[in-house]
């Protein structure tokens, strides 16, 4: 009985390897986050909302937003301004707050999403003193996972792929033992 060469073993298995490797690759690049940040305009007023979750927003976990404001007419400031963010689920309203003021003059708060689901943001401001800038509101669309953090995705993710490279390497080992020719 011969035995098949041992390069034709080593061709099959770096093929494997390979395979396993690309498909892991893009499997983690499916599953990775994407930042999402829209801008939301209206007349003179604009701004961008970000989550500083990773930008995955998860029920139950609490995330930092920050507005990013523009005014065309260079008028607009946070401290002159009577200005509310409202977060809502199917038209109910869950929460509303008075945003603080950052160290770079932008609207910042804290919130966390009481369960999964899709949510309107909505940033409304109107000049504590009239005619200084014009009154203006905005609203995001927000989609909020289970509370499942991505970490815990990357760890399962990990195990199974080293699950799947462990059986890759124990049925190679196996069938390397098997291999005849007859």
């Amino acid at each position: 009985m011969n035995r098949l060469p041992l390069s034709c073993f080593r061709l099959r298995q770096q093929k494997l390897f390979y395979g396993l490797l690309l498909s892991s690759l893009a499997l983690l690049c499916w599953i990775s986050p994407v930042s999402a940040h829209e801008v939301e305009t209206d007349g003179t007023i604009s701004a961008i909302l970000h989550f500083s979750s990773e930008d995955k927003l998860v029920s139950g976990q609490a995330a930092t937003y920050t507005l990013f404001t523009n005014d065309t007419t260079h008028r607009f400031s946070l401290s002159g301004c009577g200005c509310t963010v409202t977060i809502s689920e199917n038209g109910h309203i869950v929460a509303t707050q008075v945003p603080k003021q950052d160290t770079n003059g932008n609207a910042t708060g804290t919130f966390a999403f009481p369960k999964a689901g899709e949510y309107d943001v909505t940033f409304r401001g109107e000049p504590l003193q009239s005619g200084a800038f014009q009154a203006f509101t905005l609203t995001y669309e927000e989609h909020v996972d289970q509370g499942q953090s991505f970490a815990y995705l990357s760890l399962t993710l990990g195990l199974s792929v080293g699950a799947v490279v462990a059986f890759a390497i124990f049925y190679f080992l196996r069938r390397r033992r098997t291999i005849k020719v007859s």
